[in-house]
């Protein structure tokens, strides 16, 4: 909390520019692997057992019978989530996609300002990664989310890991980023 309040104002300028700049895909249409993955994939419209148990036992093209060599359970559960709330309308999507994306540039902030003695750096970097165009497909194209969920965990598990050790709890700190680091693979 001590942080949040000591650098409110970086906080708000990255997740305002982010909220903006990504604005405009709220209403972009679900288009190309989204079809397979999400609108004609049965294991990602309802919530129950079957289709969890068939999430995490097979591929990403299964459930439109076909055969991939992607197996990301934890980013069709996302979707499973999203298809849930809202069926096939890409606005809910899109928030969750931007949200984890702002997210992640939050995170890098968060990270470099305890590791830079420079918070306009750390701010500048982080920054840098919200608003640059290379991220663009991966938070704008939906079955990209993998990409940035996966960064999600990863930056999770570095702090999660860097939090409990500072505290000497080893075995937290193994647990916790582990758990992050799995999920991570798992998107």
């Amino acid at each position: 909390m001590e942080f949040i309040r000591k650098n409110i104002s970086y906080l708000v300028v990255l997740f305002g520019l982010g909220a903006l700049l990504y604005s405009f895909n709220i209403h972009n249409n679900l288009f190309w692997d989204d079809v397979d993955w999400i609108l004609n994939n049965p294991s990602v419209h309802a919530f129950n057992w079957a289709n969890i148990k068939y999430i995490f036992t097979h591929d990403a093209l299964a459930g439109v019978g076909l055969a991939s060599n992607y197996y990301r359970p934890f980013l069709f559960l996302t979707f499973l989530g999203n298809y849930v709330i809202s069926d096939s309308s890409p606005v809910l999507y899109h928030v969750v996609s931007n949200l984890i994306h702002i997210g992640n540039g939050i995170l890098i902030f968060y990270l470099l300002s305890r590791w830079l003695s420079n918070k306009r750096i750390a701010f500048l970097v982080a920054l840098i990664f919200i608003i640059h165009p290379l991220q663009t497909e991966a938070v704008s194209y939906i079955s990209g989310r993998g990409d940035s969920l996966s960064i999600f965990f990863i930056l999770i598990g570095i702090i999660s890991f860097l939090w409990f050790r500072t505290r000497s709890n080893y075995l937290g700190a193994y647990i916790i980023s582990g758990l992050a680091m799995v999920l991570g693979i798992l998107s």
